[in-house]
């Protein structure tokens, strides 16, 4: 691993010289031609600021503890890994903990992080207001992800409920009244399943018969809509709150002689690898995630200084695609 040694050697500066550019400490002091030869060189050698040494020598640890859901939802996990990047940028490392969707588990996270000196906590969690107060440490920076904002602490919103209206007023610009809802169970996409009411209800299309509850194994929305080919038959579009759901919902469609998009639209949720790989490929709704970690981080940076930013809302956006079009029935 190249040194800082390593880099005055080949610049013909000295070591203290080379560390005050790579620290940004020498833009009065060091000409913008040395400072353009270290940095040049340092990028040459891949070189890569030891870490432990740094936080000894400033007292800090530049670590950042973050709690959430790792694996089970690819919308979560997209949302860790959009951490890593913007963090790195910044000189921060990141520290992981599975909190499993669970307060219990989101407690011991906590705790552990803390522990371990984070310089800051970022939680993605759907803890309630009590929960959350009780848990959130008072003397590190603390950020949320979340679905709706709360008073806790900064939050970053991803509104899934706006995503799911605005899927529904899509649907209905391009003709379409019967918007069935793919209910998995109550818990699953709740916030969505309230925007599709919402949404439904301003648009005088509400009828609780368009959203039944369905609950089963991997797969069994496709069964789902063989078993109920009558009321499948009498929408004219389908939304899903997530794509694997309307891929499935798709299938099932086919097995009971109706076309999509022909005969029925079929959205999904989440814009994942899902809407790519149906036939045909989905129309969905897609949260900019990529922008959760570079948001994420200028928010902490901020609270690490001292500042507390105000709540960042991420709106959604409609993808088109082939899966949905213009009502063509009654």
């Amino acid at each position: 691993m190249p040194t800082l040694k390593d880099i005055a050697a080949q610049t013909g500066y000295h070591v203290t010289t080379v560390s005050r550019v790579l620290t940004d400490k020498g833009d009065r002091v060091i000409s913008p031609a040395a400072r353009e030869r270290i940095l040049a060189v340092a990028q040459d050698l891949d070189y890569q600021p030891h870490f432990l040494a740094r936080s000894l020598r400033r007292r800090r640890t530049f670590l950042i503890g973050v709690a959430g859901s790792l694996f089970g939802s690819e919308t979560r996990a997209m949302q860790m890994r959009s951490l890593v990047g913007p963090f790195e940028k910044h000189g921060y490392g990141l520290l992981f903990q599975d909190s499993y969707n669970l307060f219990a588990a989101e407690k011991r996270a906590v705790r552990e992080l803390v522990t371990k000196g984070v310089e800051g906590l970022i939680l993605q969690s759907y803890a309630g207001e009590a929960e959350l107060a009780e848990m959130l440490p008072a003397n590190i920076p603390c950020l949320l992800l979340v679905e709706r904002p709360v008073k806790a602490a900064p939050c970053v919103v991803m509104d899934y409920a706006a995503g799911a209206a605005l899927a529904v007023r899509r649907l209905a610009e391009m003709g379409h009244r019967r918007i069935a809802w793919l209910r998995i169970g109550r818990v699953t996409g709740a916030q969505r399943y309230e925007g599709y009411c919402r949404a439904m209800e301003a648009l005088g299309l509400r009828d609780d018969a368009l959203a039944p509850e369905m609950t089963g194994e991997r797969g069994f929305v496709r069964q789902y809509v063989i078993e109920r080919a009558d009321f499948f038959r009498s929408v004219t579009a389908i939304l899903a709150p997530g794509d694997r759901w309307a891929g499935e919902a798709v299938g099932g469609l086919r097995c009971i002689g109706l076309r999509v998009p022909e005969d029925v639209s079929v959205v999904g949720y989440d814009d994942s690898e899902f809407a790519f790989a149906a036939d045909p490929p989905l129309a969905s709704i897609r949260h900019p995630h990529e922008e959760v970690g570079q948001t994420a981080t200028a928010m902490m940076l901020a609270l690490i200084e001292g500042r507390r930013p105000g709540h960042a809302v991420l709106a959604p956006q409609f993808v088109e695609r082939a899966s949905a079009g213009p009502c063509r029935r009654a």
